[in-house]
């Protein structure tokens, strides 16, 4: 196998540097005295790395928080399989996602969610019902993303879909509360640390209104 002078690696890595290109490490290559392949780069080193590593030792952190005045049942649809990475996403069962949680009046759940940041908007739907049926269904969107140059990070947060700001509000919806009445809440998402230098988790509440 030919390797490269220690010249022409540091011009290598130099290039690479600048177009945000991944070295990924192929390992069982052997190395010369002058030690040209031993200094590698891995995939999760390169400032602009989206790899599965990096978002799966992170991940995006995604409360619910439920303030309404009855226990909600969370469903999950419209999530496509390209838009996340292993095991932790919203379709999955809690505490991998939100599939199928029951959040009580009162409660807050929190799940690691991990996106796929080679995608764009990541989006999912939330169904919430109670024992009187489904009273509200709000489609959520990642609203930024952006690789931090100095750690490589990806910055992402999950709003209201066609709402512009750092999360967003449904439109209210009614709810039957325990005693027959009729009430009125809204999902409300917050993304904190939100702008495209920072990176955010996501807040999300059912709020009475």
């Amino acid at each position: 196998m030919r390797t490269l002078n220690t010249t022409k690696k540091h011009r290598l890595v130099g290039l690479v540097a600048a177009v945000g290109v991944a070295v990924v490490t192929i390992s069982g290559c052997s190395t010369n005295a002058e030690g040209d392949a031993a200094a590698s780069i891995s995939a999760s080193d390169s400032p602009g790395d989206r790899s599965a590593q990096g978002a799966d030792v992170l991940g995006e952190q995604v409360t619910l928080t439920n303030n309404l005045k009855t226990d909600v049942v969370v469903r999950v649809s419209q999530v496509e399989n390209f838009d996340w990475r292993g095991q932790l996403r919203p379709d999955h069962a809690y505490p991998q996602g939100f599939q199928g949680a029951t959040v009580k009046a009162g409660q807050t759940l929190s799940v690691q969610l991990t996106p796929n940041y080679t995608a764009r908007g990541n989006p999912f739907r939330l169904n919430l019902s109670n024992n009187a049926g489904e009273f509200a269904s709000v489609r959520l969107q990642s609203k930024s993303q952006a690789v931090k140059a100095d750690n490589g990070l990806t910055f992402i947060g999950f709003g209201v879909e066609g709402k512009s700001g750092c999360g967003g509000s449904s439109p209210d919806f009614t709810y039957t509360g325990p005693s027959g009445t009729q009430n009125t809440g809204a999902l409300v998402s917050t993304i904190s640390s939100c702008s495209s230098n920072n990176y955010g988790d996501t807040a999300i509440v059912l709020t009475p209104k």
